[in-house]
């Protein structure tokens, strides 16, 4: 899959941004239904090129659902107390593909 990133990602303003790409299905057994990937630090306007890969088996049949949402956590430096907590800034975009 391919996307414009609206938005630098990486470290911003003393926080992480990333985009995350997840998709998922109709649960059945023997198959993996879900599948989510984190992509790495882009400049905005870059085009973002990823694949979601199946972990622990093969692909469900059905139609997946899928977004890219940007999300942003603390970047706290080593020693440091910092706080536990991922914000959803915005969905980038949905998509979906049928696997047979």
């Amino acid at each position: 899959m391919k996307f414009t990133a609206p938005e630098k990602t990486g470290t911003v303003s003393g926080a992480t941004r990333r985009y995350q790409v997840g998709a998922a299905t109709s649960q059945q057994q023997g198959c993996v239904a879900a599948a989510a990937k984190s992509v790495g630090a882009s400049h905005a306007g870059a085009r973002v090129s990823t694949t979601l890969t199946p972990i622990g088996g093969p692909w469900c049949t059905g139609t997946y659902k899928g977004k890219i949402i940007e999300t942003v956590t603390p970047k706290c430096g080593i020693g440091k107390v910092c706080p536990a907590f991922i914000g959803i800034l915005h969905t980038i975009g949905t998509f979906k593909f049928r696997v047979t």
